[in-house]
């Protein structure tokens, strides 16, 4: 994959190889995401029941049919995912969000490459400057963790940032799509008071500021910023505000 889609490629064995392990994918159905220039492709063919690899490059996708995994030519935000037991990939950075979303509804266990400024904001924990929507999402649909980070000199062309390895282990829930979305909302406001943020949104809502800011007074008590809720807190002032804002209530 070009450098200009946001790909750089492993040239470290042994971290390759830790990834390996970390995954333990002997035995499992295997999706890789972006193959590249093979060097996971290789040691995971020999381990996995069947491996899958999604690339949009056409010169890697031959080259992963070569090393012997089932191809899937296209982007991988975009085309289904096949039937797998998991997800192992060396994310370019662009498009490090959507797929990890897709992976995540797919309660999927993972084993992902990110940048590590990516990797420190899905990890954040509430209170954190890095803490963001991206992060409240991982954090209601996973158990994230850093496994280690990455020099940038085991990739070529080398980036200008470090990266992380991280795992993703799914707890198997069904999304609460009101939630996320009144928690997409509320980050767009992240560093106001959870009232203010509010407020700030009565045009996504079913009533004018005014009423809106009449109702913030009766039915909330928290004084705290949006970037400092946990999923419950966060989830017990969404349905406060449930009439307001959900269009399917």
């Amino acid at each position: 994959m070009p450098t200009k889609l946001g790909q750089h490629f492993l040239i470290d064995e042994s971290i390759a190889d830790r990834i390996i392990k970390y995954a333990d994918p002997k035995g499992k159905l295997v999706l890789e995401i972006g193959s590249g220039k093979g060097i996971l492709t290789k040691k995971l063919i020999n381990l996995a029941k069947k491996l899958y690899v999604i690339e949009i490059d056409k010169r890697f996708c031959d080259l992963a049919k070569k090393i012997g995994a089932e191809v899937i030519h296209g982007d991988a935000v975009k085309v289904e995912f096949p039937h797998v037991d998991m997800v192992i990939s060396n994310l370019p950075y662009q498009i490090s969000s959507p797929i990890t979303e897709k992976i995540l509804r797919k309660n999927l266990p993972a084993i992902l490459m990110y940048q590590k400024e990516f990797a420190m904001r899905i990890t954040a924990d509430p209170g954190d400057p890095e803490y963001s929507s991206i992060s409240f999402l991982v954090r209601y649909l996973s158990k994230p963790e850093i496994l280690e980070t990455v020099p940038r000199n085991a990739f070529k062309p080398m980036p200008k940032v470090d990266a992380a390895i991280v795992k993703l282990s799914p707890k198997n829930i069904k999304p609460d799509e009101y939630l996320l979305k009144f928690a997409r909302m509320m980050f767009q406001h992240r560093k106001n008071v959870v009232g203010k943020a509010i407020i700030s949104s009565s045009h996504l809502s079913r009533v004018d500021k005014k009423t809106l800011r009449d109702l913030v007074r009766k039915r909330l008590k928290s004084k705290k910023r949006v970037y400092e809720l946990d999923i419950n807190p966060m989830k017990e002032i969404a349905y406060k505000f449930r009439d307001v804002f959900d269009n399917k209530a």
